[in-house]
């Protein structure tokens, strides 16, 4: 059953179209034409390529010659602006005295005991702290 525009059922069903085969040709390949429009269009891609890096060149040494104007510019307002460094004195030698001989070491003698073997009290307030 197929559908009408309107939402009606029919029996009569309408066949689809059949699409007609397509014929492709083979294809016969680059001729002698083809071939020299490449190599044409090979040429003037290189030709552009030439120009556009000459360009680049011309360009990027003009941008160097005006950073080293810019530069030299700045080189001469700090020699103005910085003053030049003070010389550095001569160094003067100092004469290195010569060592003096060690003297011996003598043991010193023990000390004497004089003191009584208890512990003398003071007496004070300040007693209680120690």
């Amino acid at each position: 059953m197929a559908t009408c525009d309107l939402g009606f059922d029919h029996d009569d069903a309408v066949p689809e179209p059949v699409p007609e085969p397509v014929i492709v040709a083979p294809d016969p390949g680059p001729n002698d034409n083809d071939v020299r429009i490449a190599e044409i269009e090979a040429e003037a891609s290189v030709a552009r390529e030439q120009l556009w890096t000459e360009q680049r060149g011309l360009e990027l040494e003009g941008e160097v010659q005006r950073l080293r104007g810019e530069l030299d510019g700045m080189r001469a307002v700090l020699d103005r602006v910085v003053p030049e460094p003070e010389p550095e004195p001569e160094p003067v030698p100092v004469p290195v005295p010569e060592p003096e001989p060690e003297p011996e070491l003598v043991p010193p003698p023990p000390p004497a005991d004089n003191k009584p073997p208890g512990k003398a009290k003071k007496g004070g307030w300040w007693d209680a702290y120690s």
